[in-house]
């Protein structure tokens, strides 16, 4: 509308607005006026136009084309962005800087930052409780009160696990081997069988993703020599690229 408008203003004709009511056809005391039978038959030309291209065209998203005077606009790559929200705006300027950090602290590599599901990240963690939502960020960014972290705050002179006196970052919180910390994991990893079951999740997927976080608990490898190509690309997506830290979180 504002490209419309602004063209009127720039016409060196003068341009009088008359409001056409739609769909005049069905009513017999308007069918004689002119702009109402033009109007009416514009739509039914479009339809047909659409109806010819639909039998001899594959089904395609509409392309977002720049509009002759339509002032400033904004582009997320090929996509035009309309009506855009305040938070729109700030995922399309902060979320690429955001991303691009965890790639430069090496949380994961740069080919898998596409594997990751940013929009249920999103959506995701604001149905956490707050102290969730802050013990996630922080053991993501490695910025928690692990051995290797208070060595850098100066809390403390060496980074053993309190539990098995090996060196203790955010990752070995997760994989390590003590007693203590076997019980917890093995009472984790109940619950989410149990969640991956009651969501009716693939049981291929199920086992791929119970049995490789395991074995990467335990400095294995992941397995890729799975049956299903889906579940065999899913898997190597995330644990060969993301790794099993990230899985969890």
């Amino acid at each position: 509308m504002q490209a419309l408008w602004r063209s009127l203003q720039e016409s060196p004709v003068a341009w009088k607005p008359v409001h056409v009511r739609g769909h005049q056809d069905r009513k017999v005391k308007d069918s004689h006026c002119r702009l109402s039978s033009l109007n009416c038959q514009m739509d039914a030309l479009t339809k047909q136009h659409w109806v010819f291209l639909f039998k001899r065209l594959p089904s395609l998203a509409s392309p977002h084309l720049p509009i002759h005077n339509e002032g400033w606009t904004l582009w997320d790559r090929p996509t035009k962005i309309t009506s855009p929200s305040r938070p729109t705006l700030c995922g399309l300027i902060m979320d690429p800087v955001t991303q691009m950090w965890w790639v430069r602290h090496k949380r994961f590599p740069l080919v898998a930052k596409e594997t990751v599901d940013w929009k249920a990240c999103s959506e995701g963690m604001p149905a956490l409780k707050p102290s969730r939502q802050r013990w996630i960020t922080k053991h993501a960014s490695a910025n928690c009160g692990v051995g290797t972290t208070l060595v850098k705050w100066k809390c403390q002179d060496d980074d053993k696990c309190p539990r098995c006196s090996a060196s203790e970052d955010t990752a070995h919180v997760l994989q390590c081997q003590a007693k203590g910390a076997n019980e917890v994991w093995s009472e984790s990893m109940m619950k989410l069988t149990t969640c991956l079951v009651e969501s009716r999740t693939h049981p291929d997927l199920q086992r791929a993703l119970l049995e490789n976080l395991s074995r990467w608990r335990r400095g294995l490898l992941p397995r890729d020599d799975l049956e299903e190509a889906e579940v065999k690309q899913a898997a190597q997506s995330y644990f060969f690229q993301l790794g099993g830290e990230c899985v969890l979180l």
